[in-house]
């Protein structure tokens, strides 16, 4: 079985330093999205809770 061609010259398609920028950029994006969805499901949870036993 034949495999695809390797390149004699194995190089990154991005310089460094944008790699370094996206590393950045995704790492706050995953942090604000996941801080978000937390206060988010505990305001629904704490909402939910208080209508239940509200008397």
């Amino acid at each position: 079985m034949i495999g695809a061609p390797q390149p004699q010259v194995h190089s990154m398609l991005a310089p460094q330093a944008l790699e370094a920028q996206f590393k950045i950029a995704s790492q706050l994006t995953n942090i604000a999205f996941w801080l978000v969805l937390g206060l988010i499901s505990a305001w629904l949870f704490r909402r939910n809770r208080d209508d239940r036993y509200a008397a």
